[in-house]
């Protein structure tokens, strides 16, 4: 995914090398938003494992640590050390700079999230109308796809994702429903990401 976000993006005054380090800089803000989100909601929704919960702060923490100019500065230089004149040092503190607006609008993604997973349950009939079932749900979408991401073997989070979801929604609507939640909900977001890139991108050949 990194990989491919970085070839897409089209030639700057940076160097590609620098692109590739803000398209990290990028993808670890909305993991840590999305385990911070994850961790608040879960811990509101009551009587969800304490350990998930613990497990999605501490790496929301972890994550915004290693955000700090002096720690992805120092990332960036390691990594780009095999690369004459790869490394921009102002390019740490440039993403750094624009953190704090950035968080608010990435927070606000993955509460949509939970939004459109909660029209995916509700889809099949099940009853979530009280707010205890919306923040497990916003919860459990940001956590399970965090999660997909973090662990990299697995491509697009495959089986990561709908274990989560089973784990934490087979108690309220039991494990077949989850199950079918988790394989729709993959069905909808994969369908209107797809979907959105074919739009954006047939806008852009129009507008050259």
């Amino acid at each position: 995914v990194l990989v491919l976000r970085a070839g897409l993006l089209p030639e700057t005054a940076l160097s590609r090398f620098s692109i590739g380090l803000t398209v990290l800089y990028e993808t670890v803000t909305s993991i840590a938003a999305a385990c911070a989100v994850a961790a608040a909601c879960l811990l509101l929704a009551g009587d969800q494992p304490w350990w998930l919960i613990g497990a999605a702060a501490t790496t929301a923490i972890a994550l915004l640590v290693s955000l700090h100019p002096k720690v992805f500065g120092r990332v960036g230089r390691f990594a780009s050390m095999p690369f004459k004149q790869a490394h921009d040092p102002e390019v740490a503190h440039a993403m750094a700079s624009t953190l704090v607006r950035w968080w608010p609008v990435s927070t606000a993604g993955w509460l949509l999230l939970g939004v459109s997973f909660w029209a995916v349950v509700r889809s099949m009939g099940a009853d979530v109308a009280s707010p205890s079932d919306g923040l497990l749900l916003t919860g459990t979408g940001a956590l399970a796809t965090a999660a997909g991401f973090l662990v990299l073997v697995m491509p697009a989070g495959l089986g990561v994702r709908e274990v989560i979801i089973i784990y934490l929604l087979a108690p309220r609507f039991g494990a077949a429903q989850a199950a079918v939640a988790s394989l729709l909900l993959r069905t909808a977001w994969t369908a209107a990401e797809i979907g959105t890139a074919g739009l954006l991108y047939g806008i852009r050949t129009l507008t050259r």
